[in-house]
C-alpha cells in the first residue's frame, strides 16, 4: 500500500515463498520492473496454496526471469547489500518451477518422494532491498 518505500531499488531479495512473499514478487517483477529472487526454506512455494493459482503465478514468475530458491535459510546479512543463503542441494530437493509435482497435504506421506539429503553449501545474494 506503500510503493514509496520502494524507492530506487531495482534488485529486490524476497524472503518468503508462501502466497504473500510470491505476490510481492510479482508485483515487483512485473509492475516494478525489478529483479527478483524469493528465498524460502520449505520445499516447495506457496506450500498448501490452490494448485491451479500456485502454478500460474510460478510460471509467471519464472517467465519474468525471477529466482526462486527452495530449501534455502538465511545464514547471515553483510554490509547493507548481502545475504549469504545456506541452500540443500541434495537430490531429493524438488525443482521449484515444477509445478505439476503434487503437493500433499501433511497427513498423507507420499512414499514415493524422494528424501531430501542434508547436502547444503552457501550462495550469496546481492540487493537494494530485503522483504
Amino acid at each position: 500500500t506503500n510503493p514509496q518505500l520502494l524507492g530506487g531499488a531495482r534488485r529486490v531479495v524476497v524472503m518468503g515463498g508462501g502466497a504473500v512473499g510470491m505476490e510481492t514478487a510479482f508485483w515487483l517483477s512485473y509492475e516494478k520492473g525489478c529483479k527478483v529472487t524469493v528465498l524460502d526454506m520449505l520445499p516447495y512455494f506457496m506450500d498448501g496454496a490452490c494448485t491451479a493459482n500456485r502454478g500460474h503465478l510460478i510460471h509467471y514468475l519464472e517467465k519474468n526471469g525471477v529466482t526462486l530458491a527452495n530449501c534455502a535459510t538465511i545464514a547471515r546479512f553483510e554490509d547493507h547489500d548481502t545475504v549469504l543463503v545456506s541452500r540443500n542441494i541434495s537430490k531429493g530437493v524438488p525443482d521449484p518451477y515444477c509445478t505439476w509435482t503434487p503437493t500433499l497435504p501433511k497427513n498423507i506421506p507420499n512414499p514415493l518422494a524422494p528424501k531430501i539429503g542434508p547436502e547444503s553449501y552457501i550462495e550469496t545474494y546481492l540487493a537494494d532491498l530485503f522483504v
